[in-house]
């Protein structure tokens, strides 16, 4: 997922990714590892523990979700907060 390009059609869109190229680069990249490591816990339920493979399943898409959107609405607002203290230290100067 790090080199999807910042795009409206695939990827994890968020209105925060959408906004800003960086939070899209960041969000991609630590929801790959997200996607990676759901991945493998369903396997590794799939193949061992099929009684509950289903809830680590559906467990796993709330984190993907709730995380990959939770982490990019938090590096757009620290972002934002940058941006502003910089401008705040260059209208100061």
């Amino acid at each position: 997922m790090p080199q999807i390009r910042h795009n409206y059609f695939f990827g994890i869109r968020t209105p925060w990714t959408l906004a800003n190229e960086t939070v899209w680069k960041k969000t991609h990249r630590v929801g790959g590892a997200i996607f990676v490591i759901d991945g493998i816990a369903l396997v590794v339920t799939g193949l061992f523990f099929k009684e509950v493979a289903y809830y680590v399943m559906f467990m796993g898409i709330a984190v993907m979700t709730i995380g990959s959107a939770g982490y990019s609405i938090y590096i757009f607002k620290r972002n934002e907060k940058s941006e502003m203290t910089e401008a705040k230290n260059k209208d100061a100067e």
